[in-house]
């Protein structure tokens, strides 16, 4: 009869068979093996996904960029073409009020009796017939200059077919 001691275990006599383990190694091996190429695969697809994000929000920004620069610099140079056509539209004003100004100091000095008050105001004396001086209107008696036209440069006629203000 067999006691059975209460604090120890009963062992068996079994020996593991040594190619069952070696299968189930080079099964797990070849699991991993798996595992590491798909996570490298998901890896590179992962980073190539990333990089065409990226390049495609840069090319965004840059294309947002350039449509800022343009949108500004075009609406600068409209500001100062209107604030140019605002300051020759008061300039205009001004030259038609002194035309006006100067039109009715014209009728008020063309009056005879103004001209005869202004001269016993001066003193003049009245000049004699001898110290005028004749002149033929019927011909030209002045020497017409022809205006010389500067041809413009090269570059200037395409600026101004491109219609581009850059210089102005």
């Amino acid at each position: 009869m067999m006691m059975a001691l209460p604090n120890r275990v009963q062992y068996m006599n079994a020996v593991p068979n040594p190619e069952i383990t070696r299968e189930k190694r080079r099964a797990q091996e070849e699991e991993k093996r798996r595992l590491e190429k798909s996570r490298q695969e998901f890896a590179k697809k992962n980073a190539a996904r990333n990089n065409k994000m990226r390049m495609s929000a840069v090319l965004t920004i840059f294309f947002m960029a350039t449509g800022l620069f343009v949108t500004i610099f075009r609406s600068g140079m409209i500001y100062n073409m209107q604030n140019e056509y605002v300051q020759l539209q008061n300039e205009t004003r001004m030259t038609m009020k002194n035309n006006e100004a100067l039109q009715a100091e014209i009728i008020k000095a063309s009056s005879i009796g103004e001209i005869a008050e202004k001269s016993i105001e001066l003193e003049l004396v009245a000049v004699g017939q001898e110290s005028a001086i004749t002149a033929d209107l019927s011909k030209n008696n002045f020497i017409e200059d022809e205006p010389v036209v500067k041809q413009p440069k090269f570059t200037d006629k395409i600026f101004s077919m491109l219609n581009l203000n850059i210089f102005n």
